[in-house]
């Protein structure tokens, strides 16, 4: 079996969601990266508090999330064309009354990053959800670098197979929590190949396309 290691792509994207990125062909000009807070029931907390820090590297060019004027539950954070952060970056929101949540995320510039967390109540069991989830395309191509249709694709976790998804016209994407998975690329006739995929926080969509080898 073979072990094909991919660049880390921890962009933050967090636990939850369902990436919504958009990028003007090139030109924007100004973005924005968008943060939306509610309760469990996804009703509005207007009194929350948003810190934006750096992990490592700080890439924030003295920026913050600035509440919105007119829905108090909206935060946003404006940079301009080529700004983006490449480095991890952390989210801290925290609100009277309810849990704390945190998210490490990066975006590319003109991709205009719509996030929201739901914040459980402080004596509640459930944890903070976030969204989006990272959006993850698979496909796998011959040494021809030829895609090759009806590949079985396992996303594995802690060893535990979570999905299996049949590629049958060659590509497939799926969203993904934060995380670090194995996905895993099987085909007859061709050697298997397991992937790692580091996609801890929210991160942008990502590609992953393995060649995959005959069986000698």
């Amino acid at each position: 079996m073979n072990k094909v290691f991919i660049f880390k792509i921890t962009l933050s994207v967090l636990f939850i969601v369902s990436f919504v990125f958009t990028a003007d062909a090139q030109v924007c000009g100004k973005y924005r990266v968008t943060l939306q807070i509610a309760n469990e029931k996804n009703k509005p907390v207007n009194d929350a508090a948003v810190e934006f820090l750096p992990v490592t590297k700080d890439e924030t060019l003295g920026k913050r999330f600035v509440r919105d004027e007119k829905d108090f539950s909206k935060f946003s954070v404006e940079y301009l064309e080529g700004q983006d952060l490449e480095e991890l970056h952390r989210l801290i929101v925290s609100a009277k009354g309810y849990k704390t949540a945190e998210v490490k995320f990066r975006f590319n510039s003109c991709q205009r990053l719509q996030m929201q967390v739901r914040l459980p109540k402080e004596n509640s069991s459930a944890l903070p959800v976030w969204n989006p989830k990272n959006e993850v395309f698979f496909a796998a191509f011959d040494e021809n670098r030829q895609m090759i249709k009806n590949v079985r694709i396992s996303i594995i976790k802690d060893g535990k197979v979570l999905k299996k998804v049949n590629s049958k016209i060659g590509g497939s994407s799926v969203e993904l929590d934060s995380g670090r998975y194995v996905i895993r690329f099987e085909k007859k006739g061709y050697q298997i190949e397991d992937v790692e995929l580091d996609a801890e926080g929210i991160v942008p969509p990502t590609s992953i396309e393995p060649d995959l080898k005959f069986k000698k």
